[in-house]
């Protein structure tokens, strides 16, 4: 199971990114919110939805120390 803070890879696309946030509807399939870790023209990417089932873990090292909202841990 991806963990919050896991770096992750859309099989579909091959988007890299960071799971920052996880949606379990009744009905719908589990989704994380994907934070990409490459910039699209200089600029930073927006973060997306994706089906849990199409990522996987990346290799590397998991993103540790997530800061609450307003620093808060």
């Amino acid at each position: 199971m991806i963990e919050l803070g896991d770096k992750v890879v859309d099989k579909v696309t091959g988007l890299e990114g960071v799971a920052c946030a996880r949606l379990v509807g009744l009905y719908e399939a589990t989704q994380l919110r994907v934070h990409p870790v490459t910039l699209k023209d200089g600029d930073m990417r927006a973060a997306i939805w994706l089906e849990e089932a199409r990522c996987e873990k990346a290799q590397g090292e998991r993103l540790a120390g997530f800061v609450g909202v307003r620093g808060r841990p």
